[in-house]
């Protein structure tokens, strides 16, 4: 029963593995399938909790360069709305005349334009602020995290070498009928399920510095 039990659990975690393959993939625009190391642990990239390079921030930051420049082209933009020139033979004189056409609606228009481009960079100003708040608190819950889950890893690591000696001494024990298989299955199960919580905080540490890596703009090859 205990058999396909897991076997079933690992059919159902290599579905869940399957999807989150081909999400990555699709994330990263890859269009060729990539091998990827089961293996593989993340870690750091920056220590020193920097976030200028916040893939967030670098956003936003372009935006409000982008608002500021286009303030600046409709304050200093004219457009000639038309050009003429003219010409009057009179019998004692021939009259030319030149102009241009300016209606003052077009620079009433850009204007408006230049306080509305202005007013977004000043959003943009804002919302970066807000932003890097939010990051910075981000990083330090991160760290936090962090450090009780190393902590917590560490605890589960215990327990569990202190749960496979109990389990020997009960499978010995069983082999001289002075234990029933019950016990000896409540035990194993107990084991178990301490290996499954500490996949789930390798799990959550991996997470944790995925997060940390992009909140201060570390690049992954």
């Amino acid at each position: 029963v205990d058999f396909y039990k897991f076997k079933n659990s690992v059919s159902s975690i290599n579905i869940k593995k399957q999807e989150s393959y081909y999400n990555l993939l699709k994330y990263a625009k890859i269009k060729d399938d990539i091998e990827l190391e089961i293996s593989h642990n993340f870690s750091i990239s920056n220590q020193n909790n920097d976030i200028s390079n916040s893939y967030d921030l670098v956003y936003i930051d372009s935006k409000e360069q982008a608002s500021q420049k286009q303030s600046n082209i409709f304050s200093n933009k004219i457009e000639w709305s038309q050009l003429y020139l003219t010409y009057e033979k009179e019998p004692d004189q021939d009259i030319y005349r030149a102009g241009f056409n300016i209606p003052i609606a077009i620079f009433n228009q850009r204007k408006e334009e230049s306080k509305v481009a202005l007013l977004e960079s000043k959003r943009y100003k804002l919302l970066k602020d807000s932003k890097q708040n939010e990051l910075s608190f981000e990083l330090k819950k991160i760290n936090t995290n962090l450090k009780n889950l190393q902590e917590l890893k560490k605890s589960t690591k215990e327990l569990i070498s202190s749960q496979e000696k109990l389990l020997e001494i009960y499978e010995d024990s069983y082999k001289i009928a002075n234990t029933d298989i019950i016990e000896l299955q409540i035990v194993r199960n107990n084991l178990i399920n301490s290996k499954l919580k500490l996949i789930q905080i390798e799990a959550d540490i991996e997470k944790n510095i995925i997060n940390y890596n992009y909140i201060t703009g570390a690049k992954y090859e």
